[in-house]
């Protein structure tokens, strides 16, 4: 099999379990906590990786020690990409305890669209002149799954709607509307991580990436990069856990196998769609990321944590069609500068 192809199968692999075990913690930890120990724990895996990568601890601490040594404009990065990789998962698991698993897993898979928009806006000289009608049309397809997503969470069904019987949003619950929301703000934080750290990634200086991990764009850089991120996230996740959790967090001893499950799914889904990335022939190969919502959908499923409604089908359907597009009419790999994304 393609190097790439099965690089990109183990990302998809990967992150289809990452909505089933955070709903499996949610049970046994609160959410500021779980938050915060998956931040912690996924740093600390992803050095003992890197510690691997480098085949040394001490060059593993030199490459930290010289990443100091660089330009503050660049250094923040990694501060303003962590804080967004934190503030995805801490939206993501507050928008599962308020909606069904399922609805909140759809809605965060908007991220690589999102992820694109934002490069656009941010990383391109021309910014927003290089918005094309084809962008508008995945973004009212994306919406318009959103809007199928939460009227099936406001309790709508899609038979009473043809008839006529319900009403758009009438007597909708605001418990349910405040998780869309979330599951939105989920997206959005994971899409702007993704773009800042491959932004991160670019701008690091040639000498600097050649000097440690032998050429530029490998499997051991993708991690480092990644690696910072959550380290510089962590400040973050520990403010928001001493300001909004309890004073007496629920957790349990327990819940610790399953978030380092967390934490491996995380690190193997990002250094492996990265990876894949870099080394496709064939900028189609992310098509293949898409079964990520499909098998996650089916573990939610299986264990049950979540039922399908017509509304979530067709909403995670347009989701899913708006993606698969994306990719579609994106086929030049480098068409763009700096728009790879990387998940977080």
């Amino acid at each position: 099999m393609n190097s790439s192809i099965t690089a990109i199968f183990i990302a998809a692999l990967s992150f289809s379990f990452y909505p089933l075990l955070n709903a499996v913690a949610l049970d046994l930890v609160s959410p500021y906590l779980l938050a915060f120990l998956v931040q912690l724990i996924t740093a600390g895996l992803s050095f003992i990786l890197l510690v691997l990568n480098l085949k040394s601890f001490k060059n593993a601490i030199n490459i930290i020690l010289l990443f100091w040594k660089l330009p503050w404009d660049l250094k923040i990065i990694p501060f303003l990409s962590g804080t967004g990789i934190f503030a995805g998962g801490l939206f993501f698991v507050l928008s599962l305890n308020l909606m069904t698993k399922t609805g909140a897993t759809l809605i965060m898979e908007c991220w690589p669209l999102l992820a694109i928009i934002v490069a656009r806006a941010l990383l391109t000289q021309k910014k927003w002149d290089s918005f094309r009608l084809s962008d508008t049309l995945l973004i009212i397809l994306s919406l318009s799954g959103l809007l199928c997503i939460t009227l099936s969470e406001s309790g709508k069904s899609l038979l009473n709607l043809l008839n006529g019987q319900d009403k758009l949003f009438s007597d909708s619950d605001p418990s349910n509307l405040l998780g869309v929301l979330l599951a939105v703000l989920s997206a959005i934080c994971f899409a702007w991580a993704g773009v800042s750290r491959s932004y991160f990634a670019n701008q690091l200086p040639e000498k600097f990436r050649v000097h440690f991990f032998g050429k530029k764009e490998t499997l051991a850089e993708s991690n480092f990069t990644y690696m910072l991120t959550y380290f510089f996230g962590l400040p973050t996740a520990v403010l928001c856990y001493f300001l909004f959790d309890d004073a007496n967090p629920k957790f349990s001893i327990e819940t610790l196998p399953v978030l380092f499950l967390i934490g491996i799914c995380l690190v193997l889904t990002s250094m492996y769609y990265s990876y894949a990335l870099l080394i496709a022939t064939n900028a189609n190969i992310n098509l293949l990321w898409y079964i990520a919502p499909v098998m996650a959908t089916i573990w939610l499923i299986i264990f049950g944590y979540s039922i399908l409604t017509p509304l979530i089908i067709i909403g995670g359907g347009l989701i899913i069609l708006a993606n698969l597009l994306l990719i579609t009419l994106n086929r030049k790999k480098k068409a763009i500068p700096n728009e790879r994304t990387n998940i977080n």
